[in-house]
């Protein structure tokens, strides 16, 4: 079982309403007569299945204020029409009854499975999904089963019924977004591609595609097990069928059927209750106990991978802009804040005017990567380019502001330098001022030399630290903001253990510790900092002791209180939880929370310190988790958004 996801007609001889959500709601047969009434009475405006028209908006559509109107409301507006609109009134012409057919059939368009779980034995259903069904051998419910395919735990909070049956049963579905009703294509092979691939030695993995670029190749095998591969050493078929049977109607028994629908139907995870903003304790980016933004709305941005490889696409167009509801955890999509190539990893400016974006793979062979900045609409949340610079490397990787706004640096991956450029008053780069070149052989044969993947600057913006991946090596550089120059420390880096893969760093709010997570075995080093000096102190694992599949770290996060820190990992798709030692700065574990999608790339906790948001690569989305401020645990808010390859993710102050 690979995938499952939505489609078109709602089958509902398979669904019931359990729960009476407002008076107005009917059964199968009410919205299936409510469907034949809208078919003769509203396509006209509203379109086919409520996907919008010229003259009438999307009634499925989650996100508009009228979206959230009652059963009474929808019935009130068909019979009376709007005052001062082009939407007339339809007492005249259709009976109560009538009315209230048509209204069951457009509360359907906007409920996902949840809202009306299909008939049958629940605990039966779940006995077919972990057994006959197979379903747990790829799939993820509430921490339990396999990795192959997405996680399924809230699938009926984010899925209509017919969506899931189609999964089941159909090689493409047309897929609704999240309750909406504008139908999409959706070919399982674009974002679960199956690959086959065939090492020199012979050995052969089959599984699904998770990360591929022109050097290296990330594949989920069907044994769970996450492999990596030189991409120059192996061949690699890409499968036309997807791993995800389609026949399961005829597989298991009609009741059998029937009961595993309805046990997929009722995987949900409800939202929380909201929290206020809580006053910070220190760090972050006003003084100890300063209270922090508490305004309702940020805006949030999203990179992106336009281009994973230079030979595919992803269908992604650059730069996403959301609305965050900072009260209640939710997002609203703005749409394509600017088109760019590959703006995988961003970061904003301290006075909110400015974001920059690091540009991988831009395939410009005039000035190669970029760093690109762009300036804010903060009232729309659309961007405008100010110019973008040579990244003076190969695969721009991050690009990360001083505390100052004064400068910008860039790492890059394949070539391993670290560039800084100038930042000027209305946020323009300079090209850039000094380049360091990063040399030297390796301390383990799994690395492949110069590396650059971090970089962090200190709260005084008087010193930088350097993640040299390849090298097992972290730099330390003083910083001038005011004339603009970097130099390195005498000696430049402290080595790691041969084979971590240092990727990301993170300081804690005094400036007393510096955090590391290691790419390669799945590690954070604890480093003391002593006028820009490093010691390293700690070395702990990111997954838990009973999990043997491989795994690779991206990102890594602090709250601004200092007293938790997160690590995101790709293979276990999860979230280490830490709690900090307030005196030694040292770690302890503290539990791990699922992503909620596939190869968590970014995690960014948001300016409340309340929330954050995990951007799943390939699990196409965006999630939104709560911040447990006694335990550091996180909580999914329900607030889940799809953007294709999902990378960087930027916050900044609305109007």
């Amino acid at each position: 079982m690979h995938r499952l996801l939505p489609a078109l007609p709602l089958l509902l001889a398979l669904t019931i309403p359990v729960r009476s959500l407002h008076s107005f709601q009917g059964g199968p047969q009410a919205v299936d007569e409510g469907r034949d009434i809208y078919n003769r009475t509203c396509t006209s405006c509203h379109g086919v299945n409520g996907a919008g028209g010229e003259m009438g908006p999307a009634l499925g559509a989650t996100g508009r204020r009228y979206a959230q109107n009652t059963d009474a409301q929808i019935f009130e507006t068909i019979k009376n029409g709007i005052r001062g609109t082009s939407m007339p009134g339809f007492g005249r012409r259709l009976s109560d009854d009538d009315i209230t057919k048509l209204t069951a059939y457009i509360r359907g368009l906007r409920g996902t499975a949840i809202d009306a779980p299909a008939a049958g034995d629940v605990a039966l259903g779940e006995q077919v999904f972990w057994g006959k069904g197979e379903c747990g051998s790829c799939h993820v419910v509430k921490g339990k089963g396999g990795l192959v395919g997405p996680d399924l735990t809230n699938l009926a909070g984010t899925r209509k019924t017919t969506s899931i049956v189609d999964a089941l049963t159909k090689p493409m579905h047309r897929v609704f977004g999240d309750g909406g009703a504008i139908p999409r294509i959706l070919i399982p092979n674009a974002t679960y591609q199956p690959v086959r691939v065939m090492a020199s030695n012979g050995t052969v993995v089959t599984g699904v595609l998770k990360n591929e670029d022109t050097y290296s190749l990330q594949v989920m095998g069907t044994d769970n097990q996450l492999h990596m591969f030189d991409r120059a050493k192996v061949k690699v078929v890409y499968e036309s069928h997807t791993l995800m049977p389609t026949d399961y109607d005829k597989r298991l028994a009609p009741d059998e059927f029937k009961n595993l629908i309805a046990f997929l139907t009722r995987l949900y995870v409800p939202a929380p209750a909201a929290a206020s903003p809580a006053p910070a304790r220190g760090g972050g980016p006003g003084e100890p106990g300063e209270q922090r933004p508490a305004a309702d709305n940020l805006l949030m941005f999203v990179g992106s991978y336009t281009k994973p490889t230079p030979a595919t696409t992803s269908g992604s167009k650059g730069i996403y802009a959301f609305r965050f509801d900072t009260k209640a955890g939710t997002l609203e999509a703005l749409g394509v804040a600017a088109e760019a190539i590959n703006p995988v990893h961003l970061w904003p400016h301290p006075s909110g005017r400015f974001l920059y974006a690091a540009n991988w793979e831009t395939g410009d062979k005039t000035i190669g990567d970029t760093v690109s900045g762009f300036a804010i609409d903060r009232g729309t949340g659309m961007l405008r380019l100010i110019n973008k610079v040579s990244a003076h490397g190969d695969r721009a990787n991050q690009v990360v502001l001083d505390p100052s706004g004064t400068i910008a640096a860039t790492v890059t991956y394949n070539t391993g330098t670290m560039t800084a450029f100038g930042v000027a008053a209305d946020g323009t780069l300079s090209e850039g001022f000094y380049t360091d070149q990063h040399t030297g052989q390796p301390l383990s044969a799994q690395q492949p030399g110069p590396r650059a993947h971090g970089i962090a600057f200190s709260k005084d913006s008087r010193f930088a630290y350097v993640a040299e991946l390849g090298l097992d090596r972290v730099y330390s550089y003083r910083v001038d903001a005011a004339s603009r120059a970097m130099t390195p420390f005498e000696p430049p880096y402290v080595s790691l253990k041969g084979g971590s893969g240092p990727r990301r760093l993170q300081l804690h709010p005094n400036g007393r510790f510096l955090y590391v997570n290691h790419e390669t075995d799945s590690a954070v080093s604890v480093f003391t900092v002593n006028g820009g000096s490093l010691k390293e102190v700690q070395s702990i694992t990111t997954l838990p002791a009973d999990y043997k599949g491989n795994n690779s770290t991206a990102e890594i996060q602090i709250d601004a209180e200092g007293r938790y820190l997160y690590v995101s990992n790709r293979g276990h798709d999860s979230i280490a939880i830490y709690a900090v030692d307030a005196d030694k700065g040292t770690l302890t574990a503290a539990g791990h929370a699922a992503s909620l999608g596939r190869t968590p790339r970014n995690i960014t906790i948001d300016p409340t310190n309340n929330y954050l948001v995990a951007a799943n690569q390939a699990g196409d989305n965006v999630v939104v988790f709560r911040i447990d401020h006694k335990t550091g645990q996180l909580s999914p808010t329900g607030a889940q958004q799809q953007i294709p390859q999902p990378g960087g993710i930027a916050f900044i102050k609305s109007r």
